[in-house]
């Protein structure tokens, strides 16, 4: 984990997201500690972040800072993502 202390990634887990420490690693463990998007690993880029809906009350899944702030900076809308990525394509 990129934690150095487990008992301040217990506390902040908590207080961010809600979940107890054991359900995160078991989230983590699922996505094998990679970026659900990126997939680079948690060791490159930190802590994953609790993707969350905004609108709604379900989480998506860990994303790292980078990708969270991408689908942050779109305004969690696929349509943007969509339109953002055909101009990357095309230009």
């Amino acid at each position: 984990m990129a934690y150095k202390c487990r008992k301040k990634l217990k506390s902040d887990i908590g207080r961010r997201y809600g979940l107890s420490l054991k359900l995160y690693e078991t989230l983590l463990q699922g996505c094998k500690n990679r970026c659900m998007i990126c997939e680079r690993h948690e060791e490159e880029v930190g802590t994953l972040n609790l993707d969350h809906c905004h609108d709604k009350t379900h989480n998506r899944g860990l994303i790292c800072k980078y990708c969270n702030w991408g689908i942050a900076n779109f305004q969690d809308n696929p349509e943007l993502l969509r339109k953002a990525a055909l101009y990357l394509e095309d230009h």
